[in-house]
Protein backbone atom coordinates (compact mmCIF):
# COMPACT_ATOMS: atom_id res chain seq x y z
CA UNK A 1 0.00 0.00 0.00
CA UNK A 2 2.80 2.55 -0.02
CA UNK A 3 2.32 3.25 -3.93
CA UNK A 4 -1.07 4.22 -2.77
CA UNK A 5 -0.11 6.54 0.27
CA UNK A 6 2.49 8.44 -2.72
CA UNK A 7 -0.66 9.64 -4.28
CA UNK A 8 -2.17 11.77 -2.09
CA UNK A 9 1.27 13.40 -0.81
CA UNK A 10 2.15 13.90 -4.42
CA UNK A 11 -0.87 15.91 -5.07
CA UNK A 12 -0.17 17.80 -2.21
CA UNK A 13 3.80 18.27 -2.76
CA UNK A 14 2.54 18.98 -6.43
CA UNK A 15 0.48 21.65 -5.09
CA UNK A 16 2.86 23.20 -3.04
CA UNK A 17 5.56 24.19 -6.09
CA UNK A 18 2.36 25.03 -8.42
CA UNK A 19 -1.23 26.48 -7.84
CA UNK A 20 -7.76 35.05 -11.75
CA UNK A 21 -8.07 36.72 -14.25
CA UNK A 22 -9.89 36.80 -17.99
CA UNK A 23 -11.19 34.08 -19.96
CA UNK A 24 -8.17 34.33 -22.50
CA UNK A 25 -5.60 34.80 -19.78
CA UNK A 26 -6.95 31.70 -18.23
CA UNK A 27 -7.47 29.70 -21.39
CA UNK A 28 -10.79 28.98 -22.23
CA UNK A 29 -10.76 29.87 -25.66
CA UNK A 30 -10.66 26.70 -26.78
CA UNK A 31 -10.05 26.53 -30.59
CA UNK A 32 -6.34 27.83 -29.53
CA UNK A 33 -5.79 24.37 -27.51
CA UNK A 34 -2.85 21.81 -27.70
CA UNK A 35 -2.78 18.57 -27.38
CA UNK A 36 -0.75 16.17 -25.26
CA UNK A 37 -0.65 12.43 -26.93
CA UNK A 38 1.01 9.48 -24.90
CA UNK A 39 0.73 5.63 -24.99
CA UNK A 40 -2.33 4.78 -23.21
CA UNK A 41 -3.94 8.40 -23.19
CA UNK A 42 -4.53 11.90 -24.27
CA UNK A 43 -5.76 15.20 -23.10
CA UNK A 44 -6.30 19.02 -24.56
CA UNK A 45 -5.21 22.11 -22.55
CA UNK A 46 -5.06 25.87 -23.44
CA UNK A 47 -2.12 27.05 -25.66
CA UNK A 48 -0.77 29.48 -22.74
CA UNK A 49 -0.77 26.88 -20.22
CA UNK A 50 2.99 25.28 -19.65
CA UNK A 51 3.29 22.05 -20.00
CA UNK A 52 5.16 20.05 -17.68
CA UNK A 53 6.41 15.96 -18.28
CA UNK A 54 10.05 16.21 -15.94
CA UNK A 55 7.91 13.74 -14.17
CA UNK A 56 8.31 15.40 -10.80
CA UNK A 57 7.04 13.79 -7.84
CA UNK A 58 6.15 10.82 -10.17
CA UNK A 59 4.14 12.93 -12.10
CA UNK A 60 3.21 12.08 -15.76
CA UNK A 61 2.57 15.66 -16.21
CA UNK A 62 1.45 18.80 -14.77
CA UNK A 63 -0.09 21.71 -16.58
CA UNK A 64 0.29 24.97 -15.26
CA UNK A 65 -2.13 28.05 -15.60
CA UNK A 66 -0.33 31.15 -16.45
CA UNK A 67 1.40 33.01 -13.65
CA UNK A 68 -0.55 35.76 -12.32
CA UNK A 69 2.56 38.10 -11.53
CA UNK A 70 5.77 38.07 -10.45
CA UNK A 71 4.77 36.89 -6.95
CA UNK A 72 2.56 34.58 -7.79
CA UNK A 73 3.71 31.28 -6.12
CA UNK A 74 1.12 28.84 -6.65
CA UNK A 75 0.26 28.72 -10.14
CA UNK A 76 -3.31 26.32 -10.51
CA UNK A 77 -2.27 23.09 -12.50
CA UNK A 78 -4.20 20.00 -13.91
CA UNK A 79 -1.78 17.01 -13.35
CA UNK A 80 -2.14 13.31 -13.98
CA UNK A 81 -0.21 10.52 -11.28
CA UNK A 82 -0.35 6.60 -12.57
CA UNK A 83 -0.10 4.22 -10.38
CA UNK A 84 0.59 0.43 -10.57
CA UNK A 85 -2.53 -1.17 -8.54
CA UNK A 86 -2.20 -5.03 -6.65
CA UNK A 87 -3.83 -7.36 -8.57
CA UNK A 88 -7.67 -7.42 -8.09
CA UNK A 89 -7.96 -3.69 -6.68
CA UNK A 90 -11.07 -3.10 -8.15
CA UNK A 91 -12.32 1.36 -8.18
CA UNK A 92 -13.90 0.54 -4.63
CA UNK A 93 -10.95 -0.79 -2.74
CA UNK A 94 -9.18 1.96 -4.20
CA UNK A 95 -11.45 4.72 -3.35
CA UNK A 96 -11.60 4.22 -0.07
CA UNK A 97 -8.19 3.71 0.56
CA UNK A 98 -7.65 6.93 -0.68
CA UNK A 99 -10.46 8.87 1.18
CA UNK A 100 -8.75 7.47 4.17
CA UNK A 101 -5.36 8.61 3.02
CA UNK A 102 -6.72 11.76 1.99
CA UNK A 103 -8.06 12.99 5.82
CA UNK A 104 -4.90 11.10 7.49
CA UNK A 105 -1.69 12.65 5.39
CA UNK A 106 -3.12 16.00 4.04
CA UNK A 107 -3.22 18.56 6.85
CA UNK A 108 -6.84 20.07 7.70
CA UNK A 109 -8.26 18.47 5.03
CA UNK A 110 -11.75 17.44 4.53
CA UNK A 111 -13.45 15.63 1.73
CA UNK A 112 -16.29 18.01 -0.15
CA UNK A 113 -18.19 15.37 -2.06
CA UNK A 114 -17.30 11.81 -3.54
CA UNK A 115 -19.21 10.15 -6.30
CA UNK A 116 -19.12 8.12 -9.29
CA UNK A 117 -19.65 9.25 -12.51
CA UNK A 118 -19.97 7.58 -15.84
CA UNK A 119 -18.58 9.54 -19.03
CA UNK A 120 -19.59 7.44 -22.36
CA UNK A 121 -18.19 4.18 -21.36
CA UNK A 122 -15.63 5.40 -19.02
CA UNK A 123 -16.74 5.00 -15.39
CA UNK A 124 -14.69 7.05 -12.97
CA UNK A 125 -14.56 8.41 -9.35
CA UNK A 126 -14.48 11.99 -8.91
CA UNK A 127 -13.60 13.46 -5.61
CA UNK A 128 -13.57 17.57 -4.80
CA UNK A 129 -11.58 17.94 -0.92
CA UNK A 130 -9.95 20.77 0.87
CA UNK A 131 -6.65 21.02 2.77
CA UNK A 132 -3.61 23.53 3.57
CA UNK A 133 -0.29 23.75 3.89
CA UNK A 134 1.47 26.53 5.83
CA UNK A 135 -1.02 28.87 5.55
CA UNK A 136 -2.33 28.21 1.96
CA UNK A 137 -5.42 26.79 1.88
CA UNK A 138 -6.43 24.75 -1.41
CA UNK A 139 -9.10 22.50 -3.07
CA UNK A 140 -8.72 19.30 -5.55
CA UNK A 141 -10.86 18.26 -7.70
CA UNK A 142 -9.25 14.96 -8.53
CA UNK A 143 -10.90 12.39 -11.00
CA UNK A 144 -9.75 8.09 -10.59
CA UNK A 145 -10.03 5.88 -13.35
CA UNK A 146 -8.93 2.33 -12.26
CA UNK A 147 -8.23 0.18 -15.53
CA UNK A 148 -5.87 -2.38 -16.39
CA UNK A 149 -3.95 -3.21 -13.15
CA UNK A 150 -3.76 0.72 -12.93
CA UNK A 151 -5.34 3.93 -11.72
CA UNK A 152 -5.30 7.14 -12.94
CA UNK A 153 -5.13 10.18 -10.92
CA UNK A 154 -6.14 13.16 -12.62
CA UNK A 155 -6.22 16.47 -10.58
CA UNK A 156 -7.06 19.95 -10.55
CA UNK A 157 -5.29 21.75 -7.87
CA UNK A 158 -5.72 25.53 -7.05
CA UNK A 159 -5.53 27.85 -4.24
CA UNK A 160 -9.14 28.08 -2.20
CA UNK A 161 -9.96 31.64 -2.90
CA UNK A 162 -9.14 30.73 -7.21
CA UNK A 163 -10.85 27.84 -7.41
CA UNK A 164 -14.19 29.14 -8.69
CA UNK A 165 -12.56 31.08 -11.50
CA UNK A 166 -10.81 28.17 -12.80
CA UNK A 167 -12.99 25.35 -12.05
CA UNK A 168 -14.59 25.82 -15.86
CA UNK A 169 -10.91 25.84 -18.41
CA UNK A 170 -9.88 22.94 -15.20
CA UNK A 171 -12.74 20.85 -16.01
CA UNK A 172 -13.05 21.10 -19.62
CA UNK A 173 -9.16 19.96 -19.54
CA UNK A 174 -9.84 16.68 -17.20
CA UNK A 175 -13.22 16.15 -19.42
CA UNK A 176 -11.10 16.06 -22.74
CA UNK A 177 -8.91 12.93 -20.87
CA UNK A 178 -9.29 9.85 -22.73
CA UNK A 179 -7.62 6.32 -21.95
CA UNK A 180 -6.65 4.43 -24.63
Amino acid sequence: MKIIHLSALSVLLFALFSCGNSKKEIGENEKDWKTLTENNYSIHYPANWDLDQSKKNGMSFMILSPALSENDKVRENVNLLVQDIPDGMNMDQYITISETQIKNIIPGSSIVKSERQLSGESEYHKIYYTGNEGETKYKFEQDIFVKKGKAYILTLTCEQDQFDKYQDVGEKIMNSFRLQ
